[in-house]
């Protein structure tokens, strides 16, 4: 009852982090409970609906808290594509099409599976930042080039098919950032350059180590 959450709030029990949402500590929020208030927030507006972390949002909880440019941006959440939803301050709702299939069947909180959430952030940037996300999913251990290479191809609808998919395949063969890609698009192949060897998988004294 409204009452009763003014007293709980009064006494501090509770600390109020979007209307209707509450915490159990008085402290500052993390990035991890801003997400949940904002899927708890969508979730339960009119009319009660399917919702999951998507785009950056989706990149960042599987990323881990490595991500200091992450706090600042909105949070990003997917709803079904059939469903109308009035996006909160700070949230960006995004309608998906095929959402179920779209969304990983056991992560928690529920998000969009990170090779369809990396696609969708690619396909959102200019080329330069599209291959930075691209390049960060890979060389990050995150995923692989081949991973988001089928998830490119089952997609009906993909901006910049070609251009994506070219990059994938260069990155797959071990272009695992922008400088390393540059190298091989703008060096070697235009002045017919051996093809590099990147990536080679090497047992070391201290551990693996991945040498060009």
């Amino acid at each position: 009852k409204p009452h009763d959450i003014k007293r709980i709030l009064r006494r501090r029990d509770l600390a109020p982090i979007r209307q209707g949402v509450y915490l159990r500590h008085t402290g500052t929020p993390t990035w991890l409970e801003h997400a949940w208030a904002a899927l708890l927030l969508v979730s339960v507006q009119d009319v009660p609906t399917d919702v999951a972390l998507s785009h950056d949002s989706a990149l960042r909880i599987a990323e881990g808290p490595g991500r200091r440019d992450a706090r600042a941006k909105p949070i990003h959440v997917a709803v079904p594509h059939r469903c109308q939803v009035r996006p909160p301050a700070g949230i960006v709702v995004h309608r998906t099409r095929q959402f179920n299939a779209r969304v990983h069947p056991a992560a928690w909180p529920q998000r969009i599976r990170y090779e369809e959430a990396t696609l969708d952030v690619a396909a959102e940037l200019d080329e330069l930042d599209a291959l930075g996300v691209l390049s960060r999913a890979v060389g990050g251990r995150y995923s692989t080039a081949s991973r988001l290479l089928e998830t490119s191809q089952q997609r009906p609808r993909v901006h910049c098919r070609a251009w994506l998919e070219a990059v994938l395949t260069d990155i797959a063969q071990g272009t695992h950032s922008v400088l390393e890609h540059g190298f091989v698009t703008r060096v070697a192949r235009p002045h017919g350059l051996p093809v590099p060897r990147q990536q080679q998988r090497e047992l070391t004294p201290i551990g693996v180590v991945y040498r060009d």
